[in-house]
């Protein structure tokens, strides 16, 4: 039992929060008697230039007086004059037992028996030829005083100390439960259970809260990122399947044909083997390209470019597709800005939204290509695609079930996305001219 509790404070002594407490609380105490030593000292130091300023000036009333060859002066209430000669006093009278042998010219602090015991004076010695003036004052009170606010000035510290370590030591345990919160959910984390959340909601908004905040918006993201690599690998096996399948299946026909029946092995089959493997190739060099977009790399690259301009290069270039697809292409400009971007990348998202477009569209429908200022937007006549199926189409190798026979793979849109990721554009997809066909539409930030 006591080795359990000596480890537990051992414990808490190693814990940060309770570390600063104590150094804390030790500046504070070192600051706070310091400061409250200085105040008794100055208020005894002030205390007692009073009573020798008022001895003073009752000295000098005295000295007046004998000049003038009048009675001394009457003193006031606690306080003693006197006029003392070789033969003794002359006039005024002084407590009996002040014994004044030998004492200099100056201030001195003398005690005097009483009944209702010892009394405290502060004295005021001034020679002159022939006599020697005494004036005195009780400060019994004023040293009651004094030590009523040395005790209560020791209490105040006492009493500070105690509720400044409690209140400390609270917090510190409050903040150190926080701690541990943040710890132990960072410790389900490095487990693996990415759906665990530290929700540190009880307390005060701050650096820890804003902590927790952070390594819950990391998790969240670590989760998804885990979550859609998991899911890409599903589609990757799923989508690679037919035409790894197919190619297996030339290649094995072939090598029985020509193994057991001597059939040499046509240049169409070949070329039907050399056309699988190049569309697995594209599909992971897509997927490559896709990694090295969202990597940020190709930021180096941005530079100021015309929306307008890069819009009429790509439709340069498709244009002869569009037209031998059966299909048509207006493009419409309406103040086109310039913007902060890699003009290559740009122009892959447009070539990619009018590939799509393609891929997807029936003989005869038109593409409409628009910039306004900043925004992009294609808009076409194909199938559309489900409002619940938007945000999965953006995700590589996602693909509609009915889309699945076609020979794209669900990449063409996910760029599309990445390159909108990179630029911090934003990207939205939604029904074409009355509510049939698809309308993609890029917000581009302003330069």
């Amino acid at each position: 039992m006591f080795l359990n509790r000596l480890n537990a404070a051992r414990s808490l002594l190693r814990s940060t929060a309770i570390r600063q407490t104590l150094a804390l609380l030790s500046v504070f105490a070192l600051i706070t008697t310091i400061a409250w030593l200085a105040t008794y000292w100055m208020v005894v130091r002030d205390t007692n230039r009073l009573v020798e300023l008022r001895l003073a000036t009752l000295a000098d009333s005295a000295f007046t007086a004998l000049q003038k060859n009048a009675p001394l002066p009457g003193a006031g209430h606690g306080q003693y004059l006197a006029q003392i000669s070789s033969t003794g006093v002359q006039q005024g009278t002084l407590p009996e037992d002040f014994n004044l042998a030998g004492k200099p010219p100056g201030y001195h602090h003398l005690e005097s028996k009483h009944e209702s015991g010892q009394i405290d004076f502060v004295l005021l010695i001034r020679d002159t030829p022939g006599f020697r003036i005494i004036a005195g004052e009780n400060v019994e009170r004023l040293e009651e005083t004094t030590d009523t606010l040395l005790l209560g000035l020791q209490l105040a510290l006492v009493i500070s100390v105690l509720a400044a370590c409690v209140a400390g030591f609270w917090i510190a345990w409050k903040n150190q439960a926080r701690l541990d919160k943040i710890s132990s959910g960072l410790a389900r984390v490095s487990q693996g259970d990415l759906a665990s959340r530290i929700n540190l909601q009880e307390g005060p908004e701050d650096d820890l809260s804003l902590l927790a905040s952070r390594i819950d918006s990391t998790t969240a993201r670590l989760e998804t990122a885990m979550e859609q690599m998991r899911r890409q690998s599903a589609n990757i096996a799923h989508d690679l399947r037919t035409p790894l399948a197919r190619l297996r299946s030339v290649i094995e026909e072939r090598h029985i044909a020509l193994t057991e029946r001597g059939e040499p092995v046509s240049g169409n089959i070949l070329d039907t083997a050399l056309h699988q493997i190049d569309q697995i190739d594209n599909t992971f060099n897509a997927l490559l390209r896709i990694a090295s977009v969202e990597s940020g790399a190709r930021k180096a690259s941005f530079k100021a470019v015309n929306l307008g301009d890069l819009s009429n290069n790509v439709v340069e270039i498709f244009g002869p597709v569009v037209e031998e697809r059966g299909q048509s292409m207006t493009v419409e400009l309406n103040q086109p800005a310039s913007i902060i971007a890699d003009p290559d990348m740009i122009i892959q998202l447009i070539g990619n939204l009018i590939q799509n477009s393609l891929s997807y569209g029936s003989d005869g429908q038109k593409i409409y290509l628009r910039v306004q200022g900043t925004q992009l937007s294609l808009i076409d006549e194909g199938p559309g695609i489900p409002a619940a199926e938007r945000e999965k189409v953006l995700q590589p190798l996602y693909q509609l079930e009915k889309q699945r026979q076609n020979e794209g793979y669900g990449l063409g849109l996910a760029m599309v996305s990445a390159i909108c990721k990179l630029h911090d554009a934003g990207l939205s997809l939604a029904d074409g001219r009355n509510d049939h066909g698809l309308a993609v539409t890029v917000q581009f930030p302003a330069s």
